[in-house]
């Protein structure tokens, strides 16, 4: 949240409004201009920003009603470097006691951080216990001003303040007991903030309990791209700290653990197939008491970004007339919606659509026309997301086409007549020539000998 001032000047009919605005947000009204004034000192307070890069943008109208250009500035919002830890007075406490506890902001980065505070602020306590049921949630009573209207902590510097609960609800009740229970202090507005948050029993003596597991994932919605983390650093237990717990995980909740026991909560994991997937935590105390949670994230397909790829070898020749099958291997990430070959016969287009004959592979019967020296065409694939290759990228592939009255009658015997009792060499050209006679009449290039 920031506050933003500036001036703005008309020289003519005096100036109207100031407005102003934050990350494209709505337009709002600038305080401090009178109309009519021809120079003003404008400002607005409370306009919240995100971390990261925010602009501000202002503009100016004049009383005939003619608005300035715009005017921006950019600046850069880091995350908060501070770190709340609340301190009980004891870890257990009996019914009725006050529970005493301190509360330390300590500066953990590397540049100094101001906080401030308007006088109507107030910082408040909340209090639940360990099935996650909010028993008090109000302000301690104590506004923000004097005693934290401003706060300034170099790194490394710590500011501490003291607070007391009567173990009364929002009710006034008394809460019930024996429980463990986790208090946290919010200042307000930055309510954000890290903290590790006061945790005790209250009861007449010492009693055991399980932990408390709960655990956050980010983003709780992805794709098999995303790495989806998971954080359960506000699990929490009466009797350990949660810096001392330990935590595994299971990915897909089969009830096998795909993590060893670890005090570290914040892991990482990302999904090969879509669909919703549920992710299980089990959470250990120093006693071996052990309690669990689980969510549930939605993986969904990644998105196809990458155009189809076409693998494709023409025949050599042809003859006018021939029925030739033209075969393609078409693959893509997503969906392949059509492929489609394109060719000319006197100088007309002609488009046909190739269809699956095996997985990946895709073929159509063209008839090698008569009245050309050569047979031109492309191929065109498309998926689903409407990303298209062409193939070649730019000309066309051509197929020499030879009468049939230009090669020699021995030649075209050569394919089934040469070989059985031929020398080594000369049956690899019979071989070679049967197997361009096959690929003519329709097989797949896969099954070449």
């Amino acid at each position: 949240m920031i506050h933003a001032d500036g001036n703005a000047t008309d020289a003519d009919s005096g100036l109207q409004r100031v407005e102003l605005r934050l990350n494209g947000g709505a337009w709002l009204e600038a305080f401090g201009v009178t109309p009519g004034s021809q120079h003003v000192e404008w400002y607005r307070g409370a306009l919240d920003t995100v971390v990261g890069l925010n602009r501000l943008e202002a503009r100016a109208w004049d009383v005939a009603g003619n608005p300035s250009a715009t005017a921006h500035i950019d600046f850069t919002v880091r995350p908060w470097d501070l770190f709340i830890h609340v301190q009980p007075a004891s870890r257990f406490f009996v019914p009725g006691e006050a529970v005493n506890y301190s509360v330390d902001m300590t500066n953990v980065g590397n540049e100094t951080t101001a906080l401030y505070w308007s006088s109507f602020c107030q910082a408040y306590i909340t209090v639940e216990d360990q099935t996650g049921k909010e028993w008090l949630n109000q302000s301690r009573g104590q506004t923000c001003a004097p005693a934290f209207s401003n706060i300034t902590l170099a790194p490394g510097e710590r500011y501490t303040t003291n607070g007391s609960w009567d173990q009364r609800d929002n009710g006034r009740n008394p809460v019930p007991t024996p429980g463990c229970y986790v208090l946290r202090h919010v200042f307000h507005r930055y309510a954000n903030l890290a903290e590790e948050p006061a945790i005790f029993g209250i009861g007449d003596s010492p009693f055991n309990t399980p932990p408390v597991a709960t655990f956050e994932i980010i983003p709780s919605t992805g794709d098999t791209l995303t790495p989806f983390s998971v954080d359960a650093s506000r699990s929490f237990d009466c009797h350990d700290r949660t810096s001392s717990l330990e935590v595994r995980w299971d990915w897909q909740a089969d009830g096998l653990w795909d993590t060893q026991w670890t005090a570290d909560k914040i892991a990482a994991h990302s999904y090969a197939s879509p669909g919703p997937q549920t992710i299980r935590l089990e959470v250990r105390d120093s006693n071996g008491a052990v309690a669990t949670a689980s969510r549930v994230v939605t993986v969904q397909a990644a998105p196809d970004v990458d155009s189809p790829t076409i693998n494709h070898m023409p025949p050599s020749q042809a003859f006018p007339g021939e029925n030739l099958t033209i075969w393609a291997e078409v693959e893509d990430d997503g969906t392949i919606v059509s492929v489609q070959l394109t060719y000319s016969v006197a100088s007309l287009a002609h488009n046909l659509d190739m269809v699956v004959r095996q997985p990946h592979l895709y073929a159509v019967e063209v008839i090698a026309p008569q009245s050309e020296a050569t047979l031109r065409y492309h191929i065109v694939a498309t998926d689903a997301a409407g990303h298209q290759t062409r193939l070649p990228t730019v000309g066309e592939f051509q197929i020499p086409l030879v009468p049939q009255s230009s090669v020699s009658s021995d030649l075209r015997s050569l394919g089934i007549g040469i070989g059985l009792g031929a020398s080594a060499g000369s049956l690899a050209v019979a071989v070679a020539i049967w197997a361009w006679r096959i690929r003519r009449k329709g097989s797949p290039p896969s099954k070449e000998p």
